[in-house]
């Protein structure tokens, strides 16, 4: 089983997940954002893979084998 990672501390991210019944683990991007798109879908899928994969690599430097997946929003 995959361990999966809320890239967010949105408490209602986190009880949409526990909703849905997706056991999950919360761990904030602390990433400074930045964007040079201007279309809004555009900005929110930019500042979303930037959260995702800042915290992809904060948590593969500590768990080498293990198969995880991030989900990142904004």
């Amino acid at each position: 089983m995959n361990t999966f990672i809320l890239a967010s501390a949105s408490p209602r991210r986190t009880e949409l997940l526990t909703q849905a019944g997706i056991e999950h683990i919360i761990i904030p991007s602390g990433c400074e954002e930045h964007t040079t798109e201007t279309l809004p879908y555009k900005v929110v899928e930019d500042l979303s893979c930037q959260k995702a994969e800042d915290v992809f690599h904060q948590y593969k430097k500590k768990h080498v084998s293990e198969n995880f997946i991030v989900l990142g929003s904004d």
